[in-house]
């Protein structure tokens, strides 16, 4: 799988970049390499970062089935980032039920459904 374009700068720089000031970051990086590009903000050993800005494919990670990822394998890199509950760190039935909230949040059913509720 090819993985998008990105910086070639030092996954050091990187990761200062995007801790010092995530909004310029992400813009920086998504003007230069467009909507969806890759960076090394986790170490110089650890896997690249895909980073989504448009809403249509952070709305395709969430609504396609958790079997379709391989999050075993870079998980433990984001533990310190994420922590322990987010959706990319439950396996099994849990990774299930949370991924199917957010497919129906993210299709807008949640939403809709709950303005009946009032």
């Amino acid at each position: 799988m090819t993985l998008p374009i990105g910086s070639r700068s030092p996954a050091l720089f990187q990761t200062l970049s995007l801790v010092a000031d995530p909004i310029a970051f992400f813009d920086r990086n998504s003007a230069k390499y467009g909507d969806t590009f890759t960076a090394r903000v986790l170490g110089p050993a650890s896997p690249p970062v895909v980073f989504l800005g448009r809403p249509e494919a952070i709305q395709a990670v969430f609504t396609t089935l958790a079997d379709a990822f391989e999050f075993g394998k870079v998980t433990n890199v984001f533990r310190p980032l994420v922590g322990n509950e987010s959706l990319i760190m439950n396996e099994g039935p849990t990774s299930a039920t949370a991924t199917a909230i957010n497919a129906r949040a993210a299709s807008g059913t949640v939403a809709q459904s709950r303005a009946f509720d009032c």
